[in-house]
Formats: structure tokens, C-alpha cells, sequence
């Protein structure tokens, strides 16, 4: 009995990984990241604060769309959707203080953006770091991390573990 049970979940761990496309993952966990960082620019302009726990949002939408267009089952694609998070939160970060500077010094947003290159982006997110901002982008790792894997496949990892 409990090989025949080790053999069905063999063959469907199988199916699993002949559905899942890693190019997919990334494209979802890409357009999760935008759009988490596109909320957390424009919540963060909104009301002039940062609001950490926007990470997790940005976690949870990048993981989501990991999951969703990747299918994934296998570790990888919890690594793509901590990595594509942890780069939505600091491009959210980003844009906020574009959007700062923008209305501050009424300077056109798209002409600051278009005015970026790596010294001045390593400038303003080193000028603007806060030590919780490692919290934050921590938890947004997680979430991205533990929301990148299908249901199918989170629901076989605990039955294994019974």
C-alpha cells in the first residue's frame, strides 16, 4: 500500500515538472514586481510615509506571478521569486523618491527617471536607507520565496512530511 502511494506521487511529481517553465516564472515574477513597486511608489508619495509592510504586497504579488504563468515546483523558482521581490521593493523604493524629488523641486518625473544611471541610484538608495528597511526587505524576500511554488506542489511537500 504505501509503495503503491510513493509511485502515484512519483508520476504526479512528474506531470508537475513537465508543466512548469522557468521563462514563465520569471515573466510573472517580473510583472508582480512592477506592479508591487508601482503600489508601494505611489502609497508611499500618497501619504509621505513609507509603509514597510508594502514588502510583503510586493512579496506576495511577485510570488503569485511566479506561480501562476511558471508552475513551478522545484526550488528555483522560490530563488527567482526572493530575488524578483527583493528588486521590486528597491525599485519601489526608487521610484518614491523619484517622486519626491519630482514634486519637490518641480522636476518632471520622467526626466529624473530618464536621468538615472548606477552612481546616482547607488547615491539616492544609500541616502535614503534605513536600518529597517532590511526588515522589510526581508519579509518581502520570504513572501516571494514561499509564494513562488504551486499549490499542487506546497500540498505534496506537507503530505510527504506526514
Amino acid at each position: 500500500m504505501e509503495i503503491e502511494r510513493n509511485l502515484g506521487a512519483s508520476e504526479n511529481n512528474v506531470e508537475l515538472r513537465l508543466k512548469q517553465s522557468y521563462l514563465m516564472g520569471i515573466v510573472g515574477g517580473i510583472l508582480g514586481a512592477i506592479i508591487g513597486a508601482l503600489i508601494w511608489a505611489l502609497v508611499t508619495a500618497i501619504t509621505k510615509y513609507q509603509i514597510g509592510y508594502l514588502s510583503i504586497l510586493v512579496g506576495f504579488l511577485v510570488g503569485f506571478g511566479v506561480r501562476k504563468l511558471g508552475k513551478g515546483v522545484d526550488m528555483p523558482f522560490g530563488i527567482i521569486g526572493a530575488i524578483l521581490a527583493l528588486l521590486g521593493c528597491a525599485v519601489g523604493n526608487l521610484l518614491a523618491i523619484c517622486i519626491f524629488i519630482s514634486k519637490n523641486e518641480a522636476i518632471p518625473l520622467m526626466h529624473i527617471i530618464t536621468q538615472l544611471d548606477f552612481e546616482k541610484i547607488k547615491f539616492l538608495m544609500t541616502a535614503t536607507f534605513n536600518i529597517k528597511d532590511i526588515l522589510f526587505y526581508g519579509l518581502a524576500v520570504y513572501a516571494g520565496f514561499k509564494f513562488s511554488f504551486s499549490k499542487e506542489a506546497s500540498s505534496q511537500r506537507e503530505a510527504a512530511k506526514i
